[in-house]
């Protein structure tokens, strides 16, 4: 039998259960040929020859349509059932459904690069990374071609008839975000070697439409599948015949590492189902019946733990460890679906704990409220009255009793700045007591009776829960001692050294004990005189400086410019880049980069510093002008965006000007123009009169020189035109 020979068809009722199963071993044996297998959308009783007419075209149809042939290729396994038979003699019966119309196919907006029908897809390159085809049946799958990271975006809605496929050898993370898929064959296909990581972001849906298809499909060996969620996301994944998640008889590894699971099947387990996969979870939510008894991520076999009553509860913790989930299954149950190691275990969970019992027998494990609660005897004591610098003094002790139904480790609370609280066990068993010793700390200082209350902390093992035990402790010593820190002075404020204050007696010391009193004239810095200028930047377009707290302007000083790239340009993709100043980080507005392989070049703006004289006429346009290597001269689009020059008065001035091409890009250019006071020289020249005697006698000097000096002067021209 050839491949051309085999036609997948629409099968009805009217077709046998024994001509379907002659159906599928034809195409179990078929499969193993290397010949195109051509396929048709329809077949009618009357028109055999017909079908083999379209079969001939088909075998010269063009690229395009080879590339369709074999994307359906790549689903023509039991598992996606599309159905094939023998051609038909004329002699053949056979009922085959009738149809006109060619199977619904959905609109691709194939002008948009992310859009794959219902759905966007964001990572990698359309045609290249990945694709998106319809096939002659209707089934509309998005392909994983190559390693990287994607994600494919939907509303939520059921959208039928598509599928995801990850190649074989294919390395990739898949972020599925809302996405809702009713497929025609398996919801996801992971082909032979392929190592993906599937990240869940809101709430999904797979579900298989084949009675031979998982929800999720293993289709080679040697596939790994990571499911994992930021606490954002949910998978509900549903197989017919074959798991929810996993399904064939390939091996291969499944590992979940967080978020709200639910697979389920019709006639299969609701993840794995081949005999040699391995099941891997360490955390979320996982509800579904297993092939295999899943294991923890060091190989420990694992056995489910159920904590009903959870709805709307995302994270428990178990022995100290998180588990996350993203609200509650998909079908509203609230239960928490744990997996855990065959021992007890402590769970907290909505601020209640839990004491998790394994009972290795029956290989299931009993849940019941644990108890934590101590007890302190006596709840007060008071310590002998102590003065400042006195001798290290005896404790006194209480005791602390576990009266819960678990063990506890008790430790000092740590936020008592006076008392010293030793414990002389740190782990009690239920009904078990400890003895605690508490004294004053060394070097304290006060000078009244004073009554707090000290605390033991004490947690569970696993430190899930923990609560702290209170008793009162009186005690008496001199000073209350404040240490206060160094402060430097400013312009505007004092400073000091660093010294020690009593609150109660309002007195000053250059230590912790109290033993050197000091004067407020002794601890205080006068201001200083000079300005002192704060950290932060000021800035205006053209330069930045400091203030002091006083509000004076101190070294003012222009921008230094750099060019900074904010987006690099591509060969489809304009880029920007701004200028920076790398003294205060002041930002010039940004300009277009133009794309990669169509340069524009920057114009240019001629302009130089100008020197003037107080009274001078000054024209900022004179002599200024704009070329551009595209566009050419450019100098009526200069615009001048700043000018300070003011002739009637002596200074430094500044002249901004900007010009942008046709391509966008826009360059700036200041210049400075000094004026200067008028000297006594430009005043006789201005002001000075010659007779014409005098005159007369100049001229017959300049015209007797100029045979002696006109070479030097024409030199002198040839070089400053040299430069």
């Amino acid at each position: 039998m050839k491949r051309k020979d085999i036609l997948p068809v629409l099968l009805t009722g009217a077709l046998s259960v024994s001509t379907f199963a002659n159906t599928l071993s034809v195409f179990a044996q078929e499969e193993q040929s290397n010949e195109t297998n051509t396929v048709v959308d329809k077949i009618d009783d009357g028109n055999i020859q017909n079908i083999e007419n379209e079969i001939a075209d088909a075998n010269t149809s063009t690229e395009t349509e080879k590339k369709d042939e074999e994307s359906i290729e790549t689903n023509n396994v039991v598992g996606n059932q599309i159905h094939e038979i023998e051609s038909l003699e004329d002699s053949n019966s056979i009922s085959i459904e009738n149809s006109s119309e060619e199977p619904s196919k959905k609109e691709v907006k194939n002008n948009d690069k992310n859009q794959a029908g219902d759905f966007l897809v964001e990572g990698g390159e359309k045609g290249i990374d990945w694709d998106f085809t319809i096939q002659h049946d209707g089934n509309s799958p998005i392909t994983i071609k190559k390693n990287g990271s994607y994600t494919i975006i939907g509303n939520g809605t059921a959208a039928k008839n598509y599928q995801i496929n990850i190649d074989a050898n294919v390395t990739c993370t898949l972020t599925l975000n809302n996405v809702n898929i009713e497929a025609m064959y398996a919801g996801m296909n992971i082909n032979g070697n392929a190592n993906v990581t599937l990240n869940l972001v809101g709430n999904n849906r797979i579900v298989a439409g084949n009675v031979y298809n998982a929800g999720i499909q293993f289709n080679g060996s040697g596939n790994v599948l990571t499911i994992n969620s930021d606490g954002t996301g949910t998978l509900y994944a549903k197989g017919m015949s074959q798991a929810g998640i996993g399904g064939g008889s390939v091996d291969g590894i499944i590992k979940i590492l967080g978020g709200t699971i639910t697979a389920t099947s019709d006639h299969s387990y609701g993840i794995g189902g081949a005999s040699s996969q391995n099941i891997i979870i360490a955390g979320g939510s996982v509800k579904g019946s297993v092939s295999s008894t899943p294991t923890d991520e060091q190989g420990n076999n694992l056995y489910l733990a159920r904590l009903d009553g959870l709805a709307g509860v995302n994270n428990v913790t178990v022995d100290g460890k998180e588990y996350t989930r993203s609200g509650n299954h998909s079908d509203g149950d609230g239960t928490f679906y744990l997996y855990l190691t065959g021992q007890d275990h402590t769970i907290t969970a909505n601020g209640k704990t839990y004491a998790v019992s394994w009972n290795g027998e029956s290989k299931n494990f009993e849940i019941e409220d644990a108890s934590y609660s101590a007890s302190v005897t006596p709840a007060k004591i008071t310590l002998p009255s102590v003065k400042e610098g006195y001798d290290p003094q005896d404790p006194e002790y209480i005791t602390i009793k576990n009266t819960g139904n678990q063990t506890i480790k008790l430790e000092d609370h740590g936020a008592n700045p006076w008392l010293i609280i030793t414990l002389d066990k740190n782990t009690l068993q239920p009904n078990e007591e400890a003895k605690v010793s508490i004294k004053l700390k060394d070097g304290l200082s006060a000078e009244k009776r004073s009554t707090l209350y000290a605390f033991i902390t004490y947690t569970s093992e696993d430190d899930s829960y923990r609560d702290h035990a209170s008793f009162k402790v009186t005690y008496e010593i001199i000073h209350d001692m404040k240490y206060v820190e160094a402060k430097e002075p400013t312009h505007t404020s004092e400073g000091n050294i660093a010294y020690w204050y009593c609150e109660h007696c309002d007195k000053y010391y250059d230590d912790a004990l109290g033993t050197n009193e000091l004067s407020l004239e002794d601890i205080a810095i006068p201001k200083l005189t000079d300005h002192t200028a704060t950290d932060t930047w000021y800035h205006d377009e053209n330069s930045h400086w400091h203030t002091c707290e006083c509000g004076e302007v101190l070294d003012k000083e222009a921008h230094e410019y750099k060019w900074v790239i904010d987006k690099e340009a591509t060969a489809t993709s304009e880029g920007l880049k701004h200028e920076e100043c790398s003294i205060c980080g002041y930002q010039k507005e940004a300009i277009v980069i133009p794309v990669v392989g169509t340069e524009n070049q920057a114009p240019v703006i001629n302009a130089k510093d100008q020197t003037l004289t107080v009274g001078d006429k000054f024209d900022p346009m004179k002599g200024v002008t704009a070329t551009d290597k595209e566009d050419g001269d450019l100098t009526d689009k200069i615009v001048i965006t700043k000018n300070t020059v003011d002739t009637s008065k002596a200074g430094k001035y500044t002249v901004d000007y900007e010009v942008t091409d046709n391509g966008g890009t826009r360059v700036r250019k200041t210049i400075v123009v000094t004026v200067k006071e008028k000297t006594a020289a430009d005043s006789k020249r201005t002001n000075g009169t010659k007779t014409s005697a005098g005159f007369g006698i100049g001229l017959f000097s300049s015209l007797a020189g100029a045979s002696a000096v006109g070479a030097g002067i024409l030199s002198v021209l040839k070089k400053r035109n040299g430069k």
